[in-house]
């Protein structure tokens, strides 16, 4: 069958958070902004809220759409069996940078051998749509998850600090590397760190500001207001917060890594993992270059639009309706 979006009958299964559950927190009043990620996509094609269980729950949908983590591989076991895939195709991606897949997924044949029973598979960044074609020899698409863009961009301002913030993961962060890049930033430039709360006592003596862990609306705003970002990911990811700084139009320094890096601030890339001179240059440059720094701006916002709602969904469609 051909897919339209008035034809898709769309249901996404995880066992990490139930699509209900995770869905009401992000479109509740207090949080209205949906959390750039795996969950738009039931926005997106207007995903059933209810976990099929039997045969006939299955044949109700089109598509299926796993997201495979270590907890939920053996899903797959349970419920193809259940699925008529002349009726219900089945769409999988996998939620963990290939960097941690020996932690995740320590028997690899195990992974390919279950992921390769799916009709389709994506991977939201290209070194893990390399490794999956290369490996099991067929169609990988390469589709990021979706950015509300439509609505993070109403949080646009120009009215920003003389602030350079550093993003922190619970993954890889390195929390003291940034500093030596900003230890010496021009007279009333301050520096804030974000998402170090499980880590407060280490940096407080580190950076002017320290903000613990926002819900997603009070991230967005405490972005907007900085006047630069250095992304300490060093994951191969396609880099959320990088999309979400280049919707608001916010300049990010990060690694090469970040497929949302190469495509929204190329200019503000950098290689090693140690790169001190080169974000101190990039940071100076960002100050001191007014022309540099709104071209950064202009160009980011830009390429945002192609994790936007619109072009995720065209991207989606145009795969699941090419050949094999």
């Amino acid at each position: 069958m051909l897919y339209t979006p008035d034809n898709i009958k769309y249901c996404l299964l995880t066992w990490d958070y139930f699509e209900n559950q995770h869905v009401s927190q992000y479109i509740s009043p207090s949080t209205p902004i949906p959390i750039t990620g795996l969950f738009n996509w039931s926005i997106l094609f207007n995903g059933s809220r209810t976990f099929p269980r039997s045969k006939t729950d299955f044949e109700k949908f089109n598509l299926l759409h796993v997201n495979v983590t270590q907890k939920n591989l053996p899903l797959l076991s349970k419920i193809i069996p259940l699925i008529n895939q002349s009726v219900t195709k089945l769409l999988i991606n996998i939620d963990y940078a290939i960097d941690m897949w020996s932690q995740t997924f320590p028997h690899p044949e195990l992974l390919l051998q279950e992921i390769d029973k799916a009709d389709y598979i994506f991977a939201v960044e290209p070194s893990m749509t390399d490794l999956l074609s290369h490996s099991l020899k067929r169609k990988i698409a390469c589709i990021p998850h979706p950015c509300p863009t439509h609505l993070i961009e109403n949080y646009r301002t120009h009215d920003r600090q003389k602030k350079i913030m550093i993003s922190t993961h619970r993954y890889d962060s390195n929390f003291q590397l940034p500093y030596f890049a900003t230890r010496d930033l021009p007279d009333k430039w301050y520096t804030s760190i974000l998402g170090a709360s499980n880590n407060i006592d280490s940096v407080l003596h580190l950076y002017d500001e320290c903000q613990g862990v926002l819900t997603f609306e009070e991230t967005i705003k405490y972005i907007s207001r900085h006047y630069a970002i250095i992304e300490t990911h060093t994951l191969n990811s396609y880099g959320r917060t990088t999309i979400e700084a280049a919707v608001l139009g916010v300049p990010c320094i990060g690694m090469k890594n970040l497929e949302s890096m190469n495509r929204c601030f190329p200019t503000l890339i950098y290689n090693s993992l140690c790169p001190v001179t080169r974000i101190h240059e990039l940071i100076n440059t960002l100050i001191s270059d007014s022309d540099f720094y709104s071209s950064v701006c202009s160009f980011a916002i830009e390429k945002s639009l192609y994790y936007s709602y619109d072009n995720c969904k065209k991207l989606m469609l145009d795969f699941l309706n090419s050949p094999a």
